[in-house]
């Protein structure tokens, strides 16, 4: 082999680890294993389903008379989003659960993740080494900003997203390894993207991520076949790239309205800080987060300062890592949703940072590859514990949003917690609640609503004091029209009443599914009041949310008590 050239050589084959050897790694694999079981372990007994999403996409997949309706119920909104794949993965669990007796999507999110861990701990392997990837591997299985991905339902997306694309890396990174661009494992790697695409598409620049990895590790030799890896993934690019867009502008333009907004460079900016900052330093994790939070601009200074450091002299196995969590950070970062950020999104960054760490102290040297693994490992525990507080948190809609707001008290996550109080009757915090939020000037648009119902609904005042307070709430809202109304019916003013809920339905949309019950209300009150004419009856009729039957059960029944 002297005479062979480098390109001719092949890598040096290791001796099999000793059955001794193995010991460390089992016992680290199952501590690890005992420490998840520990923090989800709760969630899997109750499977809790939540307002927030979950109901929603079980109630869409639930009601599939068969995978052909599929395409139709996301037609017409009863499916959101074009992810079949988390789709069929939500169906199969409804059918299991039903068989089972007892729900298994909070089991199924574990095993996912846990096929996360060792696909991530194969690739920490790879750049870093057995040893060191040992030690990593406690701490990113039990990071606590893994928790709102782990312990949600309606996340099983993001899960098998990444279960699919670092099955796909891994797939790459060995055809690399072994220059050998075999035609059945481009196949498999060309699979593993389209699902990934079919789950969620955060992963869609990922063919760019393949090419620089076979320009910056494969030989020249091989790397003309191994190029044809990434290419091959581009009409799926494509393709993947127009369904999403599409979905919004053209399939769905009322929810573009609504989910994708315009943010200033500054906030995109601060999405990426308020990302770094749950990664590095996890004390303060929500389901909601605000850009005006000062972590944001504290973990904007870490990953530049994180960047500086890991990228200055350094390997071309820390640069392709970085890589690796740079794409999905630029995607989601370009592509603002009313969502400011969510900690769902930072599954793969997350793989990217700790194996350009990895790869970092590896080139740093024995001391500190020694220092730096016996740190990571010390780290994992109280990282643990904050994983179990942080999964008990989504035991339920009220203790997620009471967590939410005592660590992020912004204005949306005190809204969804004084929706929660409103829910479970204690109306008097709610109404407290939305007082702060008045008093502060702060704007919101479910705070009317929130005000209102608990002015409205609270017993402790008197029907004058109702009045009063509602006439005082500087809201213009259609929610705060109408429930003023009625306090006026019940104070026997009618026709001030009348005019309320006239103007109220002046912005149908707002009350959804309620409308036809506020609609023969209305209408009522205006009969009482003489007002003619009244209510456009033959407009609402028109809109989404109008049930004939729902308007002529509420029509007879003010009908009997009158």
């Amino acid at each position: 082999m002297s005479g062979s050239t480098p390109s001719e050589q092949k890598p040096e084959l290791r001796p099999p680890p000793s059955p001794t050897a193995r010991w460390p790694a089992a016992l680290v694999c199952l501590a690890t294993l005992c420490a998840l079981l520990f923090a989800y372990g709760p969630l899997i007994a109750s499977d809790p389903i939540l307002r927030r999403d979950d109901e929603t996409l079980l109630r869409g997949v639930r009601g599939l008379s068969s995978p052909l309706a599929w395409p139709e119920a996301v037609r017409t909104g009863r499916i959101l989003d074009v992810q079949p794949v988390r789709d069929l993965a939500l169906g199969v669990g409804l059918r299991a659960s039903a068989l089972s007796g007892h729900g298994l999507f909070h089991a199924f999110n574990l095993l996912l993740w846990i096929c996360i861990c060792v696909l991530a701990w194969r690739l920490f392997a790879r750049t870093a080494g057995e040893r060191l990837a040992l030690f990593a591997l406690p701490l990113f299985a039990l990071h606590p900003i893994f928790a709102g991905s782990v312990g949600w339902i309606s996340a099983s997306k993001h899960l098998l997203a990444a279960a699919f694309l670092l099955g796909a890396a891994l797939l790459l990174l060995r055809a690399i390894d072994e220059r050998n661009a075999a035609p059945r494992s481009a196949l498999a790697f060309c699979a593993l993207y389209a699902l990934a695409m079919l789950s969620q598409p955060i992963g869609l620049l990922f063919p760019l991520w393949a090419a620089l990895a076979v320009m910056l590790l494969s030989p020249a030799p091989s790397r003309r076949a191994l190029l044809r890896w990434p290419a091959v993934l581009l009409p799926l690019f494509a393709l993947a790239g127009f369904i999403n867009a599409a979905y919004y502008t053209r399939l769905y333009p009322q929810l573009a309205a609504s989910k994708l907004v315009e943010a200033s460079a500054g906030e995109r900016l601060l999405s990426l800080g308020r990302t770094a900052f749950n990664l590095l330093s996890p004390i303060a994790l929500s389901p909601i987060y605000s850009p005006g939070s000062v972590w944001n601009l504290v973990g904007l200074f870490a990953l530049l300062l994180l960047a500086w450091l890991l990228l200055r002299r350094s390997s071309r196995e820390v640069w392709l890592a970085f890589a690796f969590a740079s794409f999905p950070l630029a995607l989601v970062t370009l592509r603002m949703t009313n969502i400011f950020v969510s900690d769902t999104y930072a599954l793969l960054p997350a793989v990217g940072i700790f194996s350009a760490l990895l790869a970092r102290l590896r080139d740093a040297g024995p001391r500190a590859m020694r220092i730096g693994g016996v740190t990571l490992l010390a780290l994992s525990l109280p990282a643990a514990a904050l994983t179990a507080r942080q999964a008990r948190t989504w035991r339920s809609d009220a203790a997620l949003w009471e967590h939410a707001a005592e660590v992020e008290p912004c204005p949306q996550t005190l809204v969804r917690f004084g929706g929660e109080l409103l829910r479970l009757g204690e109306l008097r915090q709610a109404r407290e609640v939305a007082e702060g939020l008045i008093a502060s000037g702060e704007s919101e648009p479910q705070l009317a609503f929130l005000y209102s119902r608990a002015v409205a609904q609270d017993p402790s005042l008197l029907l004058a004091d109702k009045i009063e307070r509602l006439e005082a709430a500087p809201l213009d809202d259609p929610w705060r029209d109408y429930l003023l109304g009625t306090l006026h019916a019940q104070s026997g003013d009618a026709g001030r009443g009348a005019d309320l809920l006239v103007r109220a339905l002046r912005s149908p949309l707002a009350f959804k599914g309620e409308l036809p019950v506020i609609a023969a209300e209305a209408t009522a009150l205006c009969q009482l009041a003489s007002r003619s004419p009244c209510v456009d009856l033959a407009a609402l009729r028109t809109l989404p949310g109008w049930s004939e039957e729902a308007y002529a059960r509420r029509r007879s029944s003010l009908a009997r008590t009158r």
